[in-house]
Parts: C-alpha cells; sequence; structure tokens
C-alpha cells in the first residue's frame, strides 16, 4: 500500500511541486494547514471550492483523501478530517475531545474504503486511550492520527501508545513531521520535509488481538458511567 502525507506546505504549492511525480497513491493525507479553514455555507454555494479540489484529487489519483483542517458549519467550529473517495465524499469526521473554541463531534467512526478500514483520530483524542481503542475493536486495519498546532502533551508518545496497546500502525502528521508507528509501536520512518511518502503493508499484532476480550468493555463502561 502507497500513502502519501502532505506537510508544511500548501495545496497550491504541493500540487505545483509533487503532484506530477506521483503515481499509484492508494491513500494521500493532508495535514493541518494544507488546506485552509472551510465555510460549509461557503462550499454549498461555490463562493470557496476547498472540498471540490480534493474531490477532483481523488478522482484523478484514484486514491482515498483524508484531509485535516479547521471546519465552519453554520456558526459551529471544529477541527475535522474530510474522507473522499470516488469522486464522493465520505463523511467529515470531527474531533470528538474537545474544548476551548471548538465544538464536540459526534463520535468515531471506522471507514470501510477500497484501501481498507480506516480509523482516524483528530487532534486532542490521541489524548484519550479510548479513541485508539475503540476504532480498533470496530475492526480498523490501520489508525490515522491528525494532529495540529497546541496539542497539550508529547503526540508522539501517545501515537507510540496508541500503536503498542492495540497492535496496530498509525499513521501520523503533526506540525512540521509525518511519521509512521508500526504495530508494536515502533517509529519506522520519520521526516520533516513537506512531503513523505511510504510503502507499506500495514500489519496487527495478532497475538494482542485476540488476547482482547471485546466482551467486557460492555461491563466495564456500564458498570463505570
Amino acid at each position: 500500500m502507497k500513502i502519501g502525507i502532505v506537510n508544511s506546505t500548501d495545496f497550491k504549492g504541493f500540487a505545483l511541486s509533487h503532484l506530477q511525480t506521483i503515481t499509484d497513491i492508494d491513500i494521500m493525507i493532508f495535514a493541518f494547514g494544507v488546506t485552509a479553514q472551510t465555510d460549509l455555507a461557503k462550499e454549498i454555494t461555490g463562493d470557496t471550492q476547498v472540498y471540490s479540489e480534493l474531490v477532483l484529487l481523488s478522482l484523478t489519483m484514484d486514491c482515498v483523501v483524508i484531509a485535516a483542517m479547521d471546519t465552519l458549519v453554520y456558526g459551529l467550529r471544529h477541527k475535522s478530517a474530510v474522507i473522499i473517495e470516488g469522486g464522493h465524499i465520505l463523511d467529515i469526521n470531527d474531533m470528538v475531545h474537545s474544548y476551548e473554541e471548538y465544538d464536540k463531534g459526534k463520535g468515531f467512526r471506522v471507514y470501510d474504503t477500497s484501501k481498507g478500514k480506516i480509523g482516524i483520530i483528530i487532534h486532542n483524542d490521541i489524548l484519550f486511550p479510548e479513541s485508539s481503542r475503540m476504532l480498533t475493536v470496530g475492526g480498523s486495519d490501520m489508525l490515522v492520527t491528525l494532529i495540529d498546532n497546541d496539542l497539550a502533551r508529547d503526540s508522539m508518545v501517545m501515537a507510540r501508545s496508541a500503536s503498542i496497546s492495540n497492535g496496530i500502525y498509525n499513521i501520523c502528521s503533526e506540525p512540521n513531521s509525518s511519521y509512521y508507528c508500526d504495530e508494536l509501536g515502533i517509529v519506522q520512518k520519520y521526516t520533516k520535509k513537506n512531503f513523505l511518502e511510504l510503502d507499506i503493508k500495514p500489519r496487527k499484532d495478532i497475538l494482542l488481538i485476540q488476547s482482547r476480550r471485546k466482551e467486557k468493555y460492555k461491563e466495564i463502561f456500564s458498570n463505570f458511567l
């Protein structure tokens, strides 16, 4: 599987410098800051065309596009990721554990795409172990973690722990860097360059996953919530 992570540049700059040289990408990930804040009302009226450009890219490159961005939806502000495949927006997923100026998202979801089942973690959500646990119990083949500026803790430590505790790959972007953790939590590749291209075969820690007792989660949450 080939994965591209675009970081530390804007969408136009990426298109001019890299797009012509990229082939056979399965998943294209855009970090926070590559696209500007999007206003859904302006996207609908055509005043801005951020979503349209990403949809066109997914069609042109025949890939899944995951783009992190701040979104404004009729007065509600979120940290979000738009998920696109085959020229269709599958969803706009919002950060769940929110505070300060951002509104809370609706929940976690595993996206069953032609490139595999993808669980997405947005910014603050990486600080809560239950985020990655729910996504992996839900059947994710890999995690994609999108972190913006001003996260309150060490994001790489949390990203690695998500891989270690769930036995799953975690593809990560944060300000000015991109990397991925394997199923043992080891950072296999790291860069501060604008673009990182990965050619990987995501694996799972089968022993860890088979040892997990899914039936206990309902009991735990019902007893303590």
